[in-house]
């Protein structure tokens, strides 16, 4: 007897998709690298049983379709980018009915007064995942790579903390959003709340981060925060004066992780 089997899940797409987007009429001036990565589910049964590819897009042709979506999108945000694209492959490609997109970004400052060249801005990361189906839109937005260094108060005997590189993700509950503007008020938040919270712990830390994120951002209904934590040992230089040294222990090394959600 043959067994019964069943397509239980599926998707298809493209990753590594990029592009670069220049934004002279902005001060500073900026270039912003973005990499795309498009997963798409639907009615590909026929693709899978059959090998009938008919109704499916090529790595070319989806990419090209995120670069015509993108250049239609040159001054928008990461999420209304992905919004763009979520919808379009819905709507457009037939057997599509759930698109889920992810974005991530690096961003270009322009050097002095030259239209011309750039430079890089730090390692951190912006980051952004939408989803498009019969379901309605979900938007996720994220900071990645963002040092942070805790070195204590002046009066603390503790060594510092080196919090190394902290991530930072969280959904929204709105879709009517200024997702610029919003990811700077969050990202101005963890760090303010980073550089002044005075307890000794790192969970408490990250508890008072995101619940102030939460408290302060109505569009936002769930954090998700991950910190690795890389200790210093002090180093005594009796010759030195005036200065204190200390040397990061890279492993073993702790990491913590938290989710806040509005309940």
């Amino acid at each position: 007897m043959s067994a019964k089997i069943r397509l239980a899940d599926h998707n298809y797409g493209s990753t590594g998709i990029r592009l670069l987007r220049l934004h002279r009429d902005s001060e500073p001036q900026g270039a912003f690298e973005v990499e795309v990565d498009v997963r798409l589910e639907g009615n590909h049964l026929p693709a899978f049983r059959q090998g009938d590819d008919s109704q499916l897009l090529s790595t070319t042709e989806l990419a090209d379709r995120v670069r015509r979506v993108a250049a239609k999108q040159s001054g928008s945000s990461l999420e209304q980018l992905g919004l763009a694209l979520g919808h379009h492959f819905v709507e457009s490609v037939g057997p599509v009915s759930r698109a889920a997109v992810e974005l991530a970004e690096r961003r270009w400052l322009g050097v002095l007064e030259h239209d011309h060249a750039f430079r890089a801005v730090g390692g951190e990361r912006h980051t952004a995942r939408v989803i498009v189906d019969g379901g309605g839109t979900r938007v996720r937005s994220g900071v990645l790579e963002l040092g942070l260094l805790q070195t204590g108060r002046p009066s603390s005997e503790e060594p510092p903390v080196f919090g190394d590189r902290l991530r930072a993700v969280w959904d929204y509950r709105l879709t009517e959003v200024d997702y610029d503007e919003a990811r700077r008020t969050v990202r101005d938040l963890l760090v303010g709340t980073f550089a002044e919270h005075e307890s000794s712990s790192a969970h408490r830390m990250l508890w008072d981060m995101g619940c102030g994120v939460l408290s302060a951002m109505e569009a936002v209904w769930r954090i998700h925060l991950v910190l690795p934590q890389i200790p210093c040992r002090p180093w005594d230089l009796e010759e030195v004066e005036g200065a204190s040294f200390f040397v990061p222990t890279l492993e073993p090394a702790g990491r913590i992780e938290i989710t806040l959600e509005r309940t």
